[in-house]
């Protein structure tokens, strides 16, 4: 199933010409550059010839395949999604030379509100297909900034959440939903992810301490310790041998 409309032939004419970008950025900014890595996820719900509902999960790889596809190009090696933040778009970039073979997805007006120092912006904006010129779906996200000691930008990311339709030919409607992640937003999900296990594996024992036992006058747990997911090994009462509750 495809995320997103075919490029017309005089982009993909365009595109062949493999004009050179300036380099892809890390999580910090660099000079003259205004491309940042970036990551979808989605979801796309469409219907079958049946009638019933039909759930496709589409990562970044796959997203970029897709696209890759839809302009005639079957090898994938070397392929890279990439948030634009000149003209606010998602780019497939060619990882050797740089070259844009496809903007699958745009984003334009809308409404954003930044704090006092511009080092975050709450927006909502319009999402576009390709080059259509009518929107499909809307872009609700938080854009974060840092800057330097001359007040150059050292690193951007934004975390968003994404939502378009698109009917593709004689095919049944398509609604799409997902995140999209860029940027310095890459590293914070992952140490998010990270701070997530750390916390399970040092879980606290749910009224493990200290569990009141069964028939037992106040009988103490034996201090069971929590296990990944925070909950405490049942610690065993001392009182008249009382069971700690969990």
């Amino acid at each position: 199933m495809k995320t997103y409309k075919s490029l017309s032939a005089a982009l993909l004419a365009a595109f062949s010409l493999g004009l050179p970008l300036a380099g892809v950025q890390t999580s910090n900014a660099q000079t003259n550059t205004n491309l940042f890595p970036a990551r979808i996820n989605l979801v796309c719900i469409t219907t079958n010839q049946t009638g019933g509902l039909v759930y496709d999960h589409v990562d970044t790889s796959e997203f970029v395949e897709e696209s890759a596809l839809d302009i005639g190009i079957s090898n994938f090696t070397g392929l890279k999604l990439v948030y634009n933040r000149s003209n606010s778009s998602l780019e497939v970039i060619n990882r050797t030379n740089h070259a844009v073979l496809s903007t699958p997805l745009s984003f334009d007006g809308g409404i954003s509100l930044t704090n006092s120092n511009h080092t975050r912006v709450e927006l909502q904006t319009y999402v576009f297909l390709d080059t259509n010129t009518v929107a499909s779906g809307l872009l609700s996200a938080t854009e974060r900034l840092t800057y330097g000691s001359s007040n150059q930008l050292r690193s951007f990311g934004l975390r968003g959440q994404l939502s378009y339709s698109f009917t593709d030919g004689t095919n049944s409607p398509t609604i799409c939903r997902g995140i999209l992640l860029v940027g310095s937003a890459l590293t914070a999900d992952r140490d998010h992810d990270d701070d997530d296990d750390n916390n399970g594996n040092n879980g606290n024992g749910n009224n493990g301490n200290h569990g009141q036992g069964n028939n037992g006058n106040h009988g103490n747990g034996n201090n069971g310790n929590g296990n990944g997911n925070g909950n405490g090994n049942n610690g065993n009462g001392n009182g008249n041998h009382g069971k700690g509750k969990p």
